[in-house]
């Protein structure tokens, strides 16, 4: 079961990611950076602020129920239908687990996005929710660059596939959808849910402490005390090397710039009236939105369905369609070659990309009428990532360009048969059906749709034969993926025990210096035994080659010593592992001591790529450039002889209220301040790491680190 399977509930609507991009690069974690930097400092005039420096990490949602699907297969798409229709579904953000959180792994892994501390619910008329979960800690996968010819955000795609536990439904709705949940789940208290996210809005407000706008502050009367207090604002930089780098003196974000200004002049006491002259001269043009949504903003749409095999499981153990194997180079170029086809060559389609489409996840389900009705399968396929557009997505529509694709269908390479066509252009694709498709097959093509590779081609308008391959499954109708792909370690510390599906889950509060990977297997859909898979982590200069070139950490500076050494991430049996009756492969790592190759960076990262050790299964076989297991390896505890806040905790908790402003509800650089907010600061340190008042919001405090704080704070 899974989201793939029905009875399925579809939403549209928004989200918010409100990242602080202070800790986008390494350089700013350097102890002796000031914020802002001294005027003329060479230590601290690398500061690096990007988009949004004044960040909160908030993830939420604001969606409308659009679609259900019942087990047979049928559809309700208005509140006549069935009344959870038109219901909100949106972020329970007045919940013990607080508000939900972005969370980067690492400045040099920001590729693997998870999402903490979510809350989930369906809410309408009632005091309480039709149904409410917490959204189970789980990274994006399969980001690309959605829109043809587009870059940085606003362009990308990406999905997150994950699992609604505790899952209650408080008030009662006579809902046809709601009670098939509670009569089809073998787990009421789980749910699979999957969402994909695009058309992020990046573009915020800017304003400019230059030369030029100090001079003019000063023409329409602002103080020379105040100008003074000011100008080391010119100091900081929205890109990569200091006030001589990009946009210097330029600071993003209204909440940020008055952030800076009411800690430079509030000792001063200056008259509000100079400081509102002060943001006026310094406020540049109105931003020009890179999407229809507001900034921190973007369209979000999914589906949610009964949980998978495990219950607990983040990733559907199925199969999937891919880019044709040539088109994924290393580089990611397009190459577009001709794809030999059984009824002759087919082109594969020129569209800006560089793919002409992306990964897309698929099922074959069956329902039957009763217990001795007929039976009726259908192609479930989730094209919701997969489609290009010309531009951005916008609130009332798609923007897919249905003139470069033309006629879709999904078609049957084993018996070269076209099962259906896909009415993708529409808007209501996306903003009904969550991309969502479901063909039902004729009985005559079952048999070859469970052992034969299946695709997503363009038609002939005329001739109804296919004209070129969008998608394909593999040859071998072969899958595989891990359920977790981000792992935090921390050596020294004794590994949890295996709940349900076995291995380590990121929010797991025991952080372990091994962890269990397990690594799902299917052929057309079904578990494979036998399959021995090889891993390897990636050695250091491919790591920082990868890491440069990814959606996520691409263009971050000051990354230095990726997967070094080699030597500190150990894998049982050398990486190599064989698949059970079950088709899940599992694999133990561990994590020593890496040193300290980063300098000020915490630990080390690593990257690990998996497939087949048969070269016959892995020629054939498309993955992702992402496709990879990241893993952080924290240093262990210092051996202190005696733990003061000048000698570790002062500039840890210095660094913090630095890089994330959120946490700075005590100056943490401040002593006193910490000591005199010791009981609060140490509540929000050990809040179990799934709330979202978990400090720091990061989620990356290493073990050793976090055990000499509290104590520190435990004395005071």
């Amino acid at each position: 079961m899974s989201y793939l399977n029905f009875p399925q509930l579809n939403f549209f609507g928004k989200f918010r990611a409100d990242p602080s991009t202070l800790n986008n690069t390494p350089d700013n974690f350097n102890p002796n950076n000031q914020f802002p930097p001294a005027n003329g400092s060479e230590t601290s005039n690398n500061i690096q602020l990007y988009w949004n420096p004044n960040g909160t990490a908030q993830f939420a949602l604001d969606c409308t129920v659009t679609r259900a699907t019942y087990s047979n297969g049928s559809v309700a798409t208005s509140g006549d239908d069935d009344p959870i229709i038109g219901l909100d579904l949106v972020s329970a953000d007045d919940t013990a687990l607080g508000t939900g959180r972005v969370v980067d792994l690492d400045p040099m892994q920001q590729n693997v996005t998870e999402i903490w501390g979510l809350g989930v619910k369906i809410v309408g008329n009632s005091s309480s929710p039709y149904l409410e979960g917490a959204f189970k800690p789980s990274a994006y996968s399969n980001a690309w660059i959605q829109v043809a010819g587009g870059q940085g955000d606003y362009a990308g795609s990406a999905n997150f596939q994950s699992v609604l536990e505790q899952v209650t439904m408080p008030a009662s709705l006579d809902s046809r959808f709601l009670s098939e949940l509670i009569e089809h789940g073998k787990d009421p208290s789980k749910l699979s849910i999957n969402l994909v996210v695009r058309a992020f809005n990046s573009a915020s407000q800017q304003y400019a402490i230059t030369e030029f706008t100090l001079g003019a502050m000063a023409e329409k009367g602002v103080s020379e005390e105040a100008i003074k207090a000011i100008t080391p604002l010119s100091e900081l930089a929205q890109g990569a090397g200091g006030a001589s780098g990009k946009n210097p003196g330029q600071i993003p974000t209204t909440s940020y710039f008055d952030k800076l200004i009411s800690e430079r002049l509030g000792p001063l006491k200056i008259p509000q009236s100079e400081i509102d002259i002060i943001t006026q001269t310094a406020k540049l043009g109105a931003p020009t939105p890179l999407t229809e949504y507001d900034f921190t903003w973007g369209q979000v749409f999914g589906t949610i369905g009964l949980p998978g095999v495990p219950e607990n499981a983040t990733c559907v153990p199925g199969a999937d369609f891919g880019p044709p194997p040539d088109l994924l180079t290393p580089d990611r170029i397009l190459t577009p070659p001709e794809i030999q086809f059984t009824s002759g060559p087919i082109k594969v389609p020129t569209v800006a990309g560089p793919y002409p489409g992306y990964f897309a996840q698929f099922k074959v389900i069956t329902y039957r009428d009763g217990p001795s009705g007929s039976e009726h399968t259908w192609v479930n396929l989730n094209l919701g990532n997969a489609l290009l557009s010309t531009k951005p997505a916008g609130p009332t529509q798609s923007n897919v360009d249905a003139g470069k694709y033309g006629t879709l269908a999904l078609y049957c390479f084993g018996n070269n048969k076209v099962l259906g066509k896909i009415n993708y252009s529409d808007d209501g694709f996306y903003m009904t059906d969550a991309g969502m498709v479901s063909i039902e097959l004729d009985d005559a093509d079952v048999e070859a749709v469970q052992c034969q590779p299946l695709g997503l081609v363009t038609l002939d308008d005329k001739s109804g034969e296919p004209t070129g391959i969008i998608l394909r499954e593999n040859s071998q109708g072969l899958y595989v993926r891990p359920n977790q792909f981000v792992y935090r370690m921390n050596p020294g510390v004794e590994e949890p025990a295996s709940g349900s599906g076995g291995g380590q889950h990121p929010a797991d509060e025991v952080n372990a210096g091994t962890a269990t990977v397990e690594f799902y297997v299917s052929q057309f859909g079904k578990p494979a035994a036998g399959v021995t898979l090889t891993v390897s982590p990636m050695p250091p200069l491919q790591a920082q080659t990868y890491s440069n070139n990814t959606l996520g950490t691409g263009g971050t500076t000051g990354m230095v010593n990726l997967s070094v050494p080699l030597s500190a991430l150990i894998l049982e049996n050398g990486g190599e592992v064989t698949t059970d009756e079950h088709g899940i492969a599992r694999l133990k790592i561990t994590g020593t001591d890496p040193g300290n190759p980063r300098g000020y960076m915490d630990g080390q990262i690593y990257f690990l790529r998996y497939g087949f050790k048969d070269e016959n299964l892995h020629k054939g076989y498309v993955q992702s450039a992402d496709d990879l297991v990241s893993v952080q390896i924290y240093n262990p505890q210092p051996d202190l002889s005696q733990l003061s806040w000048n000698n570790f905790v002062g500039p840890i908790l210095s660094q913090y209220g630095k890089i994330y402003p959120i946490m700075s509800f005590a100056d943490l650089g401040d002593e006193d301040a910490v000591a005199g907010n010791a009981k609060n600061i140490r509540a929000a340190l050990l809040r179990p790491k799934r709330e979202g008042g978990h400090m720091p919001v990061t989620r990356d405090l290493s073990a050793g680190r976090l055990n000499l704080i509290v104590k520190w704070l435990n004395a005071q």
